[in-house]
C-alpha cells in the first residue's frame, strides 16, 4: 500500500472552485487520502517556480507520496497527462516541460495517462491516484511513453572567481529567488569578498548569514532554506524597487 498522501503544486489559485472540482474527485476516489497544498498560487504558467518548490520539497515527505505539479493546464490542452515514477515518488500533472526542469539528471520513468487535456482530465488523474494508492504498480497505469517534453533547464555559468545564473522568479515579498545555489558559490568565494552585480549597474556587497544582520530598507543578499542565493531588501519591495523581472542576469565576482 502507498502512502496515502497527495501534494499540490500548481497555478489553479482558488477562486474558480477548479482545485476544489479536483479534490472532489481524488477524494470520492480515495476517502482517506490526505490532501496537502504546497502552493497554488504559483504564478500563472511559471513552470520555473513550480520546478524550483518540488525540486526542493518532494524529498522531504514520506516515499510513496503523490504530487500533482501543473502550470498553464488549461492553455495547454493539446499537451498530456503523464505519471512519472522518481525516487520513490510519483508525481503526475501535465507534460509541458516542468517534469524535464524538475527531473534533469535524475533517473525518472513515465507513463501516458491521457493524449490530451480534455473534459475528463479529474477523473483521469483521480483514476491513476486510485490505482497507485489501491497497489496497483505504477508501470502498469496508462501507456508506455517514450520521453517527456524537454525545456531547457536554466543553469549557472561558473569559471574561476566569476558565476553567472538568473532569477528564476520573485516572491510575495519581492524577494528575487536565483538559480545559483549555495555549493556552487562557497567553494569559489570567500562569502564576505564577493560582489553581487544585477540589472543595468546595482550591485551588493558579500552574503550575508541571515536577512536578521542587513540594516531596514538595505539590500542584501543569502542563502535561504534551500540553498538559493536570495536577493531581497530588509521591509521594502527588493524587485518593484529594483524592476527585477524573471531571467534578469545575476553576476558573482570577488572582490
Amino acid at each position: 500500500m502507498q502512502t496515502q498522501l497527495l501534494t499540490f503544486i500548481s497555478d489553479f489559485g482558488y477562486s474558480d472552485g477548479s482545485l476544489a472540482l479536483l479534490k472532489s474527485y481524488i477524494i470520492q476516489a480515495c476517502p482517506t487520502m490526505q490532501l496537502l497544498d504546497v502552493n497554488n498560487n504559483v504564478k500563472p504558467y511559471h513552470m520555473a517556480e513550480a520546478a524550483y518548490l518540488a525540486e526542493n520539497l518532494y524529498s522531504r515527505f514520506p516515499t510513496g507520496t503523490i504530487h500533482f505539479i501543473t502550470t498553464n493546464m488549461y492553455m495547454e490542452r493539446l499537451m498530456p497527462i503523464v505519471l512519472v515514477h522518481c525516487e520513490s515518488h510519483y508525481f503526475i500533472g501535465v507534460d509541458n516541460g516542468v517534469f524535464s526542469i524538475l527531473f534533469h539528471q535524475k533517473d525518472a520513468q513515465f507513463r501516458l495517462l491521457a493524449s490530451q487535456v480534455d473534459e475528463d482530465w479529474n477523473l483521469i488523474i483521480s483514476g491513476a491516484i486510485q490505482q497507485l494508492t489501491g497497489g496497483i504498480a505504477w508501470n502498469t497505469i496508462g501507456t508506455a511513453l517514450e520521453q517527456l517534453r524537454q525545456v531547457k533547464r536554466p543553469e549557472p555559468f561558473i569559471k574561476e572567481s566569476y558565476v553567472e545564473g538568473a532569477v528564476l522568479f520573485t516572491d510575495d515579498f519581492g524577494n528575487a529567488i536565483t538559480n545559483i545555489k549555495q555549493e556552487q558559490v562557497s567553494s569559489v568565494f570567500d562569502l564576505s569578498k564577493v560582489i553581487i552585480s544585477f540589472g543595468a549597474s546595482h550591485r551588493i556587497q558579500g552574503i550575508k548569514k541571515s536577512i536578521a544582520e542587513a540594516a531596514d530598507h538595505e539590500p542584501f543578499a543569502i542563502f535561504n532554506a534551500f540553498g538559493h542565493l536570495l536577493l531581497g531588501m530588509k521591509n521594502y519591495n527588493f524587485s518593484r524597487l529594483f524592476d527585477v523581472k524573471d531571467g534578469i542576469k545575476v553576476a558573482l565576482q570577488a572582490i
